[in-house]
């Protein structure tokens, strides 16, 4: 299984890039991951958004949307849709839009969108989350004690 994240944001602080790098160094222990940050100050159009997204995401992969108004699972139901896309050898990309949302032709053309909660969040807080929850997934399918009901 191959993971990849397209994040729109900022640079990062010294604070958050140590949040991050300690949930890759521990996902490296389960899955390939792969991200990318771009800088939310060129303003892509729709069209150079979409072909960035395809760029930046394996062929053939599993687009899934972090958007507010996407579909809000529980970890299990995050594990099981994860499982699913191992069974059909699925590759997954994750994409975390500009603060505003992705518009409706973006939406449209990846129409797997997944919320993470009802708050709203930073960006760069969604991104932490996003790994911890990957690593909190892997973990348990592992065997690992970290998540726990």
């Amino acid at each position: 299984m191959k993971l990849s994240v397209v994040f729109v944001g900022h640079k990062f602080e010294s604070f958050e890039e140590d949040w991050i790098n300690l949930y890759l160094k521990r996902l490296k222990n389960y899955v390939s991951i792969d991200w990318v940050r771009l800088n939310p100050k060129k303003k892509f159009s729709e069209d150079e958004f979409i072909a960035e997204i395809e760029k930046k995401c394996p062929s053939g992969a599993q687009v899934l949307l972090l958007d507010d108004g996407g579909k809000a699972w529980d970890t299990k139901d995050f594990k099981d849709w994860i499982d699913k896309q191992e069974m059909q050898s699925r590759s997954i990309c994750f994409v975390i839009g500009e603060s505003h949302g992705f518009s409706e032709k973006i939406l449209k053309k990846f129409p797997f969108h997944l919320s993470l909660s009802k708050l709203t969040f930073p960006h760069k807080l969604a991104l932490l989350i996003l790994f911890e929850q990957l690593y909190r997934v892997y973990s348990w399918k592992a065997g690992s004690p970290y998540h726990h009901e």
